[in-house]
Order: structure tokens, then sequence, then C-alpha cells
């Protein structure tokens, strides 16, 4: 496994996965890059170095390969980078806020 390339944005999208043995699951795009993304299954993660199709809510599936696995997140790797206007407009939409800071 080699070191990101890229800062990944914080997101929060429902995304379906689907795994090489065909079994569907369900969880959410935690962060975002055009090369990769990192995923919150909500049951046990695809073992490390399988295939899977991620079918983020609304758009087609995105082919990528599991660099690594922590109890229910998992981090992926897309086969082809998410093109940069695109993964803009997918980062604007479903960006999670970031908590306040209130000093005392």
């Amino acid at each position: 496994m080699q070191p990101r390339q890229e800062i990944r944005s914080p997101i929060r999208w429902q995304v379906q996965i689907r795994a090489e043995s065909g079994l569907r699951s369900f969880g959410y795009l935690v962060d975002l890059s055009a090369g990769g993304c990192c995923i919150e299954a909500a049951e046990k993660a695809p073992r490390i170095g399988s295939k899977v199709i991620l079918r983020p809510e609304g758009l087609d599936g995105l082919t990528a390969k599991v660099q690594w696995a922590s109890g229910r997140q998992f981090g992926a790797a897309f086969d082809r980078p998410i093109y940069g206007p695109v993964l803009e407009h997918f980062v604007r939409k479903h960006a999670t806020l970031a908590p306040l800071i209130t000093l005392a």
C-alpha cells in the first residue's frame, strides 16, 4: 500500500457496497478524494485486496480495491480517478459540517 497522494474531503453519502462474491451491503462514504475514499460499512468491511463496486446514492458504480480495513471502516482506491469538477460537486453536495468551536 502506498501513502495517499491527495487530501480527502469529509463527506456523508450513503453508498451500496457490492463485494466480489456478489454480496451487497450498505454504508456511508465518510471522506472522498479523486483517487479513493473511506467507507463506514453497516456490517463487516470487505477483506484487504478485494475488488468492490461502490454505488453512492444517485450515481453509477465506482470500481475500487480495498487498501485497508479496521472494524467496519475501510479505505478503497478507485480504478479510475474521479474527474476534478465532478469531485468538487460531490464534496459540496455531501460535505459534513465541522463542529463549531466556541471560545469561553
